[in-house]
């Protein structure tokens, strides 16, 4: 058991060391472009990211995990240079067609950004993510938490400089990307000398279809996860403004917070499960357990520190924004909890799983926020992401029982989940000092149901 934890926690703290400082850089990103962009241009700039979102898992094939897979796994025999050739030839014609059906649409529907910017936007994003995975791949991940660091280094001060010296709008958000993308792309290529495993004698067709056939399932899958995550905002900006997609766009930025954390464990862990038999039951629970409560206990500290948050780093005109926080914090727990299971379905390389989950969950998502956003507005986005993902934990507790044996704790979850839901009626009808007094009392509750993981924490720093 000790020594379970010890590989998790060495995992943790490499990618910690990229993904908290990656993150925080780009958590500066909120108060930068809400301070310099109107809500209509903040509303723009989500759409086409949260477009490029649904475009990258589509257009690479989803390569990246099936690259990822293969390298990691000790039991094939395929050279680490041909899956890497592979994985870079479905990049480069993916990358192609986009061009192609690109250059063909914007030649009928107006399109708010052009060919050019399209183009680079979404190649340098596939090939930075793609040389993330192959150094993770090859076991290189500090040099991938260092790329991170890189990347998030020259897009906050490549958009600070776009944004604020130089006013040239919404258009700089998406330069400071393309360049962010590409020095991290130049960064991978050469530290993780990705350029010795590109030899074109190293391309094998038989891998390239047993990669594709682990990959390509997880498109729906990536499809289904943005029905979630991401079409909310179109529904916003049909159903209700641009500008309340504005609002909706901080909004939704604030449970990033919880998101550093998430990432930071979930790719030790996915690195974790596939390498492990994970057949402890004992063990399984007990890091389970542990990890829901570390997400509630989130959830239960920062919820009530929404108003304060949102006042102190944000523009007045996004003020609204901490309205919809907890329910959203609440959401962001079930989707790292839908994670930790979903790393399960890699592990036995049962992608087809992760998509059936994910394709309820989004249909559920969709529903939801259409039905009710008349009525509640930008509450139908988030308790629609809340109930979605919900579903999805459920479903996937119930199909990896076999692959990775986890008792989970009903009771317990149940009771956290109306404590938080109760939280989010709490947050919008008293004032921030009355939050300030409920925070105290969930920091307490926090510290008693983590007491265990805090004690541990105590007795590693005094020895």
């Amino acid at each position: 058991m000790a020594d379970i934890y010890s590989k998790l926690i060495r995992g943790t703290a490499v990618y910690a060391i990229g993904n908290f400082g990656s993150k925080i850089l780009l958590f500066a990103l909120v108060p930068i472009v809400s301070f310099f962009l109107t809500k209509e241009e903040l509303g723009e700039y989500d759409l086409v990211q949260t477009a490029m979102n649904l475009l990258i898992p589509i257009f690479s094939a989803q390569i990246f995990n099936g690259t990822y897979r293969w390298l990691l796994e000790k039991k094939t025999k395929t050279p680490p240079q041909t899956v890497i050739l592979n994985g870079l030839t479905i990049c480069v014609v993916g990358l192609l067609l986009f061009s192609i059906l690109y250059f063909i649409t914007s030649e009928f529907i107006p399109l708010s950004i052009s060919f050019v910017t399209g183009l680079l936007l979404l190649g340098s994003s596939m090939f930075f993510q793609y040389f993330q995975f192959v150094a993770r791949g090859l076991g290189k991940s500090r040099l991938f938490s260092y790329s991170g660091i890189l990347y998030s280094f020259i897009l906050v001060i490549s958009t600070f400089l776009l944004l604020k010296i130089f006013a040239v709008g919404v258009e700089g958000l998406y330069w400071s990307i393309i360049a962010a993308n590409l020095v991290g792309s130049v960064f991978l290529f050469f530290t993780s000398k990705i350029y010795l495993y590109t030899k074109i004698a190293s391309y094998d067709l038989t891998t390239l279809k047993e990669m594709l056939h682990f990959s390509l399932p997880l498109i729906p899958n990536q499809i289904s996860w943005w029905l979630i995550t991401a079409s909310d905002k179109f529904l916003i900006l049909k159903i209700l403004s641009a500008d309340m997609n504005g609002i909706y766009a901080i909004s939704s930025r604030f449970p990033a917070i919880m998101t550093i954390i998430n990432s930071i464990f979930l790719l030790a862990w996915q690195d974790f499960t596939i390498k492990d038999d994970g057949q402890d039951v004992r063990v399984n629970t007990r890091l389970f357990n542990t990890y829901m409560r570390v997400q509630f206990g989130m959830v239960l500290l920062l919820a009530p520190l929404s108003e304060l948050t949102v006042k102190f780093l944000v523009d007045a005109k996004f003020y609204e924004a901490y309205k919809y926080m907890p329910i959203l914090y609440l959401g962001v727990a079930y989707s790292a909890m839908a994670g930790y299971f979903g790393a399960i379905y890699l592990k036995s390389r049962n992608t087809i799983g992760v998509f059936t989950t994910s394709i309820v969950g989004g249909i559920v998502n969709i529903l939801i926020t259409f039905l009710l956003m008349k009525n509640v507005g930008l509450y139908a986005s988030a308790i629609g992401t809340f109930v979605s993902f919900f579903l999805i934990v459920l479903i996937r507790i119930l199909q990896t029982k076999k692959v990775m044996p986890i008792k989970v704790p009903f009771p317990e979850m149940l009771f956290f989940t109306i404590l938080s839901l109760s939280l989010s009626f709490f947050v919008v009808h008293f004032d921030v000092r009355v939050n300030l007094l409920i925070f105290l009392f969930t920091s307490i509750l926090v510290f008693y149901f983590n007491k265990n993981i805090f004690i541990k924490i105590k007795n590693r720093i005094v020895k």
